[in-house]
């Protein structure tokens, strides 16, 4: 899921994907890996995400 809270960076790497994808040079293995790139991006983006939300109980205070 691309969000202005990512800071951008996704919607950057799918614009650099597509100018890759758009450019007659380019050859099928680099686009596979700015793809890669991008879904390894995301998910750790995700994941980071998860964990940063998760709520933690402070020990010791009663």
């Amino acid at each position: 899921m691309i969000t202005e809270a990512d800071g951008g960076c996704m919607t950057k790497l799918l614009r650099k994907c597509m100018q890759v994808i758009e450019s007659s040079a380019a050859d099928i293995g680099s686009v596979v890996v700015l793809l890669l790139a991008a879904l390894l991006l995301g998910t750790a983006r995700e994941t980071n995400r998860f964990h940063s939300t998760k709520e933690v109980e402070p020990i010791g205070l009663q």
